[in-house]
């Protein structure tokens, strides 16, 4: 499960629960994430498992009785995903005073700043996980860095990033991207350049990268639709 989880890029609090909480913790991820992909095509789950795990009060309980910034990051987590931002923000600070480059806690703690309107306040965060590990998650946290500059009104370092990501990863997800904030930014000749070579470079990849972004390359043709 562990395997899986990484293949997958799965959340951080789901290698913990994974762990902490053996041997539930694996069937706890295999019947909520994994059983998602053994459904038969266009049919119903195979098992329609509800969602399964420690609750917000168990993590609390376990961050305050054993406060490592695992069970401390684990709790933060939950908080910003019940959308309680402020509340989760004192978390990561907590766990940031311990260890100021915890990647975890400062992707957690600008996506809070988000949230919140808080965006100079996100950008600092993630301009420091960015030094740290600017591929953090597959890029995650650095388009996560370009939407909080592109918010705090910073728009042209936001395109900036947003290229390089492109043209780093090659992913043509990552140039879709670049190239819906250029169609915002209404800079649609190079918007359409984006997506015209990023399909090109999608017809000449292998079998299995194209099996693999196939939604991706067909949201890219509809943009390109779109933008005439």
């Amino acid at each position: 499960m562990i395997i899986d989880a990484a293949k997958r890029r799965a959340e951080y609090y789901w290698f913990l629960i994974i762990i902490f909480f053996a041997p539930l913790g694996g069937l706890v991820y295999f019947f909520v994430v994994k059983l998602k992909d053994l459904r038969p095509a266009g049919g119903e789950p195979v098992v329609a498992a509800k969602p399964v795990g420690p609750s917000l009060g168990q993590l609390r309980e376990l961050a305050l009785e054993s406060p490592s910034i695992a069970n401390r990051l684990a709790y933060g987590d939950a908080l910003r995903e019940s959308g309680k931002y402020r509340e989760a923000v004192t978390e990561y600070e907590f766990m940031l005073h311990r260890d100021s480059k915890c990647k975890e806690a400062l992707h957690g703690i600008a996506l809070c700043h988000i949230e919140l309107g808080a965006f100079a306040d996100a950008v600092e965060r993630l301009s420091q996980l960015m030094d740290i590990d600017a591929r953090y998650r597959d890029f995650r946290a650095a388009f996560d860095y370009a939407e909080a500059l592109w918010l705090d009104g910073r728009r042209e370092l936001a395109l900036e990033v947003l290229e390089d990501i492109a043209t780093t990863s090659t992913r043509i997800e990552h140039s879709l991207a670049f190239a819906n904030y250029l169609a915002l930014a209404e800079d649609i000749p190079k918007a359409r350049t984006v997506l015209e070579s990023a399909l090109k470079d999608y017809e000449q990849s292998p079998t299995f990268v194209q099996r693999r972004d196939r939604g991706s390359a067909r949201e890219a043709e509809k943009l390109l639709a779109q933008l005439g």
